[in-house]
């Protein structure tokens, strides 16, 4: 069988999701183009904005951490209220709340299933967020480049340090966690690099272990220029 490659990118896509492609080609392609119509309907909001950017003070989930630290809120209750802002079936979960996957509902259809299950994914990493980032303003902007039009969502931003959190699965040693983080890494500079910073924070965490790598060094502005060659 002849094997298929996939030349263009989508015209509008998110920078974070761009940052796969140097180490999972197709599965990265693929999460562009299906993320491709959210990236244009955000770099059109933005660049109606002055700057085409926004920043995100995260009070949110601020309020939430406090709580839980008090004692008054529980991982739970804010998976419920994350699960009803982000639309998903109550079916889609165990009652355990520690099951990776989703429990399919078999009313739905597989497309229909695997919107949810995304979903589900990205309750995960908002938790995991909520508990181990740091607590910086974020930032969100568009910008151009090559022929695309681009989203950055820096996890952080202030005064010249830039911020950058990943919640992953992968927390085992060796090279896979080598290779996300190294992704991670390029992402966060690249990300500095646009916005003129001087340093950079680069975060890896892992839900299922607790792993973590966190670098703080001088932003690189070949690594930057790099990423986009």
């Amino acid at each position: 069988m002849a094997e298929i490659q996939k030349t263009d990118y989508p015209r509008y896509a998110f920078l974070d999701d761009l940052a796969w492609i140097g180490i999972f080609y197709y599965r990265a392609y693929s999460l562009v183009e299906r993320h491709c119509d959210e990236a244009k309907a955000e770099y059109e909001r933005l660049k109606a904005l002055p700057a085409h950017r926004q920043l995100i003070t995260h009070e949110e989930e601020m309020q939430w951490r406090q709580a839980i630290t008090e004692g008054t809120l529980t991982i739970e209750q804010v998976r419920k209220e994350l699960y009803a802002q982000y639309g998903i079936l109550a079916c889609m979960y165990d009652r355990s709340y520690s099951a990776y996957h989703a429990v399919n509902c078999h009313q739905l259809t597989n497309e229909e299933a695997q919107a949810q299950e995304e979903r589900v994914l990205l309750v995960d990493k908002h938790i995991d967020q909520i508990l181990h980032a740091r607590d910086y303003p974020g930032l969100v902007f568009a910008f151009d480049w090559g022929g695309l039009h681009l989203v950055a969502r820096p996890t952080g931003v202030i005064e010249d340090l830039c911020y950058h959190f990943v919640s992953t699965r992968k927390g085992r040693h060796g090279k896979n966690w080598n290779e996300r983080f190294d992704m991670t890494r390029r992402l966060a500079h690249a990300e500095a690099y646009l916005l003129g910073q001087d340093e950079v924070i680069t975060h890896l965490h892992a839900r299922n272990n607790g792993k973590e790598t966190i670098v703080q060094e001088a932003v690189d502005v070949a690594l930057g220029q790099r990423f986009f060659e």
